[in-house]
């Protein structure tokens, strides 16, 4: 076992000035790097900071033990080197 030492970024712009704080998705970072497009702003109103702070202190702990039980289905890719292969959202990664 090792500390985590990477990085988790997160940005709700969807420009290009703002999706190149991810920097280049080459041969060097594309296999360990995912990018997901979470939810489009007219499907839901992001909670404010507090009641986002609320809902995490109450939930975080059921989410982890879920993600410790939780067994990744057949049609999860696998890969050598890094467990599973990463996922790039088609239109993010295209960006």
């Amino acid at each position: 076992m090792t500390e985590w030492s990477g990085r988790a970024l997160c940005t709700t712009n969807l420009d290009h000035v703002s999706s190149r704080m991810l920097g280049p998705c080459d041969d060097t970072s594309a296999d360990k790097t995912n990018i997901f497009r979470c939810v489009s702003k007219s499907e839901t109103i992001f909670p404010n900071r507090h009641k986002l702070a609320n809902i995490i202190d109450r939930e975080l702990s059921y989410f982890l033990r879920w993600l410790l039980d939780w067994v990744p289905p057949d049609f999860v890719i696998r890969d050598v080197r890094y467990g599973y292969r990463a996922y790039h959202e088609p239109t993010l990664l295209d960006q």
